[in-house]
C-alpha cells in the first residue's frame, strides 16, 4: 500500500478511520447472499433503520459494536468470519 500526502496537514483537522473490517464485513455479507446493506452512523440510527425495516419489509439482522462491544440487540459482531460461518442463515 502506498499512502502519499499532498499537501501539509499540520492545520487541518485529520481524521483515520478503520474501514478494513468493515468494508471486509460488507464484502462477506455480499458473498453470502445479503441484498440489502444499510449503513448507520450509530446504534440508534441502526435501531430506527431496524425498526422501519421490520414494519414495511420483515425480517433484519444487526451486525457491528457499541463502543468496541457486540450489544444484545445485534445479530452479529462485526466480524467477517462470523458472517462467513453464518452465510447458511442470511440467505434469503
Amino acid at each position: 500500500m502506498n499512502i502519499s500526502i499532498e499537501k501539509s496537514l499540520e492545520d487541518a483537522t485529520n481524521i483515520i478511520m478503520d474501514i478494513f473490517k468493515h468494508t471486509s464485513q460488507i464484502a462477506a455479507l455480499l458473498e453470502a447472499g445479503v441484498k440489502d446493506i444499510y449503513p448507520a452512523k450509530n446504534i440508534n440510527e441502526a435501531r430506527k433503520i431496524r425498526m422501519l425495516i421490520e414494519r414495511y419489509i420483515g425480517q433484519v439482522y444487526l451486525c457491528g459494536e457499541d463502543n468496541g462491544v457486540t450489544t444484545s440487540e445485534f445479530n452479529y459482531s462485526d466480524s467477517p468470519l462470523e458472517i462467513y460461518e453464518n452465510s447458511d442463515k442470511l440467505k434469503d
